[in-house]
């Protein structure tokens, strides 16, 4: 895949999220990924606002 286009989708799919009021989840800390109990903890966190 063209890095042009995965950028495109990125940049779109932040605008949605922003049009749609979603909150963003990050998946890195700068260049580093974050872990998958790390990434659950704010998705946890956001959704026990919800309810």
């Amino acid at each position: 895949m063209k890095v042009e286009f995965l950028q495109k989708v990125y940049e779109s799919s932040l605008f949605v999220a922003d049009y749609l009021n979603f909150s963003e989840v990050k998946c890195n800390d700068n260049e580093q990924l974050r872990s998958i109990e790390n990434i659950e903890e704010d998705i946890l966190k956001l959704t026990r606002k919800l309810l």
